[in-house]
């Protein structure tokens, strides 16, 4: 919970570099107008507007909070991008500070890391005075 509000309250910096492992391509969570999205149907009416989310396949697994897991169609068996020069804005971009506000998390062989800002006990102690 605390790291969620650390996530929420953009009270955190990201640090590291890729590390090229290829896992943040395997279940990643696309965006609608900033929401995660929860609904197939919608994911295909979206597709057809935005070219690149074609490149992305839902998978059966979903986030705590509904939100769907995608892996993209691009990743080799090694991990690699056959279309890394052209990959889409969501790669590119990769990791967000959006993506990590709106619960997204990162892969444990990553080599980016959450920092959070501020000490944990004094964030803590802030959001007990809230309740």
């Amino acid at each position: 919970m605390l790291f969620s509000i650390v996530k929420k309250k953009n009270l955190f910096y990201l640090e590291g570099e890729c590390l090229r492992c290829g896992q943040c391509c395997k279940k990643l969570i696309l965006l609608n107008k900033g929401k995660p999205i929860k609904n197939l149907r919608i994911f295909k009416k979206i597709s057809k507007n935005k070219d690149y989310y074609q490149l992305f396949t839902p998978l059966k697994e979903t986030a705590s909070d509904g939100a769907l897991y995608f892996s993209c169609k691009n990743l080799t068996s090694e991990n690699r991008c056959t279309s890394y020069e052209n990959r889409p804005p969501i790669c590119m971009r990769y990791p967000s500070r959006e993506m990590i506000e709106k619960g997204g998390e990162l892969p444990f062989s990553c080599g980016f890391k959450i920092i959070p800002k501020e000490n944990f006990a004094k964030i803590l102690k802030e959001e007990e005075k809230n309740f």
